[in-house]
């Protein structure tokens, strides 16, 4: 079974939307929930969309299980700990200097997340929206689709 993220998305009680989002399928516990409450879960994998609160407690508990309890908030680089590549969240990467870490320059339409701060932020490029899920500004950024991350969640 895979949650359903839409579904899970529409909880209005942040609490219950956590432990849904964060609940371990493989567990009895888990198993329990999808037994009482189906409509959260799915045969299916779905793509989303994955609460941006959800996906920033999984990239924090990550960082501390790799690096240790004193490394630090790791709850704004979604892309450096690997939680995009966790969640089969696609990203572009984009250089804010000229051609730094390889990646390419930060696209004229995209010039004002330089000035952006954390992630969550919504930015349209090439008629698509995008959610900065990554922010190393000045040196890089990372975008990935709106319509995979909620970001108001």
């Amino acid at each position: 079974m895979f949650k359903n993220w839409k579904a899970i998305c529409e909880i209005t009680d942040a609490h219950v939307m956590w432990a849904l989002a964060m609940l371990d399928l493989r567990s009895d516990l888990g198993r329990k929930f999808v037994k009482r409450f189906p409509e959260y879960f799915t045969k299916k994998k779905s793509k989303g969309p994955i609460p941006l609160s959800v996906l920033r407690q999984v990239a924090q508990k990550d960082a501390i299980a790799a690096y240790g309890p004193d490394f630090g908030d790791y709850s704004d680089n979604l892309q450096s700990v690997g939680t995009c590549a966790k969640y089969n969240i696609p990203t572009q990467p984009f250089s804010g200097s000229r051609g730094g870490y390889g990646y390419e320059p930060l696209p004229a339409e995209l010039a004002h997340l330089k000035d952006a701060k954390g992630i969550g932020q919504i930015a349209e490029w090439g008629g698509k929206k995008f959610v900065v899920v990554d922010n190393g500004m000045p040196e890089f950024i990372y975008l990935a689709p709106a319509e995979l991350i909620a970001v108001d969640r």
